[in-house]
C-alpha cells in the first residue's frame, strides 16, 4: 500500500514537471519583444526563477537525471 502511494506521488510530480516544461516551451516566441524597464524585467524574471528552483528541488527529491538547456545571447 505504501509503495502505491509513493508511485502515485512520483507520477503526479512527473506530470507536473511535464506540464511546467510544456508551459515554458510554449511561451517562447519568434518575434522580438519591446525593451522592458528594469522593474518590469525583474517582475517577469521572478516567477521563472521560482519555477527553476522548484524543478531543482524536484530533481533532488526524485533523483531523476535531466538536461537543462539555456538558450540566448546572454548564456555564453
Amino acid at each position: 500500500m505504501a509503495k502505491d502511494k509513493k508511485k502515485k506521488k512520483k507520477n503526479k510530480e512527473l506530470e507536473t514537471a511535464r506540464v511546467s516544461a510544456a508551459a515554458v516551451a510554449g511561451s517562447v516566441s519568434e518575434e522580438p519583444k519591446p525593451n522592458l524597464s528594469r522593474k518590469e524585467f525583474e517582475k517577469a524574471l521572478e516567477p521563472l526563477q521560482t519555477e527553476l528552483v522548484r524543478m531543482q528541488e524536484w530533481v533532488k527529491a526524485s533523483g531523476t537525471k535531466i538536461c537543462v538547456l539555456f538558450e540566448g545571447r546572454d548564456t555564453a
